[in-house]
């Protein structure tokens, strides 16, 4: 008498064959087994004069006159997924949201009454954890996407971490850091505490990476046989995104940077390292940590940089430059290696926020 068919959505639907007609609808499952206890169901509720499949809500035929109130609606929830093999536990998280909703908006409210703001404002509650707000709002769609209430919770927009733009380091952020460096090595030099080249030697890679736009693990691995002077490119092997044998512009302050770099420029030789480290094989990993910790303890030198920039911020000063200069966000997203342009989005914004706050000082 009835029978299931999936469509290409991967959703099972019914065809009911009933006093020689055929009615068609969507069972609301993507689980064979599911569709086939709903379809079971049903025949059952047909044979008993209880479901007529030309009138009635397959889901609902059974329900009581009228929206049940919040108090019930759990319950019959709870009920139904029970039957099809839902864990205690699960209920138990999601029986622990609805209550608190429950007693927020009115144990008697009616699923009818309940209003997009009641959700919205118990979903979006400021004084919870964001964790607890994205909790919030699975369970309760779930519910009221069994009761076929979704338009309830589909203009609620899930809870989302606030979009925080980047933190770049600025050139004069760039020039206070690494003159607190080269202060903090003098004195110690002073005091024979360091060798000569020991500290300094990060000075060129902080500019490199400025002028470059180049991550820690990029610098870490990068090998003078990778870098191309005459044609004014640096060639990356391996990206973060997994891409292999990309370019990046070498321009002349990257290039000065590099003057200043150790010694022999043999081809396999690493381009940066350490006063004493290896040339040719190491921990690049270790390599890259090193560079953000000698960056860490040089901010902590220098009262001109916040303290809470650190080295990757070296490449979003890169990106936030040129967006000041003009450049936009596709060729920002051709510079950095971006996968989304939407991120190089942000160095945009960074650059406009700068804008707007030079315009209101020249007002003022």
């Amino acid at each position: 008498m009835a029978s299931i068919y999936e469509r290409s959505s991967s959703t099972f639907y019914a065809n009911f064959h009933h006093d020689g007609r055929r009615t068609r609808f969507s069972l609301r499952t993507k689980d064979r087994r599911e569709a086939l206890r709903k379809i079971e169901e049903l025949e059952e509720a047909y044979d008993a004069g209880k479901f007529d499949p030309a009138e009635d809500d397959p889901f609902g035929y059974d329900a009581q006159d009228g929206a049940p109130p919040l108090s019930q609606a759990f319950q019959l929830y709870a009920e139904e997924k029970r039957k099809q093999g839902r864990k205690e536990s699960t209920l138990k998280s999601y029986r622990s949201s609805w209550r608190m909703l429950r007693d927020a908006v009115g144990k008697e409210v009616t699923l009818d009454a309940l209003t997009v703001e009641e959700i919205e404002d118990f979903i979006h509650d400021r004084e919870i954890a964001l964790s607890t707000r994205a909790k919030r709002w699975r369970h309760i769609r779930c519910v009221l996407n069994y009761f076929d209430r979704s338009g309830l919770v589909e203009t609620v927009a899930a809870p989302q971490r606030p979009d925080s733009l980047p933190t770049p380091m600025r050139r004069d952020d760039l020039s206070a850091l690494t003159e607190a460096l080269k202060k903090d090595y003098r004195a110690k030099r002073r005091n024979s505490r360091v060798q000569p080249g020991q500290m300094i030697w990060a000075v060129p890679v902080f500019r490199f990476v400025f002028y470059t736009g180049l991550r820690a693990s990029e610098v870490a691995s990068l090998r003078w046989k990778d870098v191309d002077t005459d044609a004014g490119v640096i060639r990356l092997r391996t990206q973060k995104n997994g891409t292999k044998n990309a370019t990046v512009p070498l321009v002349s302050k990257a290039e000065e940077a590099l003057r200043h770099a150790p010694q022999s420029r043999e081809s396999n030789a690493y381009v940066f390292r350490s006063l004493t480290g290896p040339k040719f094989e190491r921990s690049e990993e270790k390599f890259a940590h090193l560079i953000s910790k000698r960056f860490r303890k040089a901010r902590e030198k220098c009262d001109g940089v916040p303290n809470n920039r650190v080295f990757h911020d070296l490449r979003a000063g890169f990106a936030t430059h040129l967006a000041s200069n003009g450049l936009g966000a596709h060729e920002i997203r051709s510079a950095m290696r971006h996968a989304d342009v939407s991120t190089s989005m942000k160095y945009v914004r960074v650059a406009n926020s700068d804008l707007r706050s030079s315009m209101e000082q020249a007002f003022m």
